[in-house]
């Protein structure tokens, strides 16, 4: 059996293509489309979600741009008799495929992008306190203990 495409970090869309084939086309519009694949090699199916964007800054050059959501055995059979919702992004919150560099698709993962953004808010926070714990210019013990206590207090609900 051919090894997943979840042990690949990379994959190239031409594999992709080699390896999948069509269960049933979901939803399709001018702009985007739905499709459940399986791939053939080893029996999992993916949500293929495919968009075109017009790129103004590259003088309207269309792009399209690639997604595939891995699906459990449950969640096909969702789909195809019970209208599960698939919509990206509301119901793509686990790792999935995406269009990369070259041609590629790589993993993506929204739970790792979300918690990068909430350090990141935090971190922008640190930094004001840090500025004005500066800007104060009171450097003795108690002042420095009480910044300390207060950036602590910021990370506390992150343990």
């Amino acid at each position: 059996m051919e090894k997943s495409f979840k042990d690949n970090k990379v994959i190239s869309y031409e594999e992709f293509k080699s390896r999948v084939e069509m269960v049933k086309e979901l939803k399709k519009t001018d702009a985007d489309a739905y499709f459940l694949y399986k791939d053939t090699n080893t029996g999992e199916h993916y949500i293929y979600y495919t968009y075109k964007h017009l790129d103004l800054a590259e003088g309207g050059e269309e792009q399209t741009f690639h997604h595939l959501l891995p699906v459990g055995n449950d969640d096909v059979l969702e789909v195809l008799f019970e209208d599960k919702a698939y919509d990206f992004p509301e119901q793509w919150k686990v790792a999935y495929l995406r269009s990369g560099a070259e041609g590629n698709l790589v993993w993506f993962n929204p739970e790792e992008a979300d918690l990068l953004a909430h350090y990141e808010a935090k971190a922008n926070v640190a930094k004001d306190k840090l500025a004005g714990f500066k800007e104060a210019g009171e450097y003795g013990d108690d002042a420095i203990r009480k910044l300390l206590e207060d950036m602590d207090k910021m990370f506390e609900d992150d343990k």
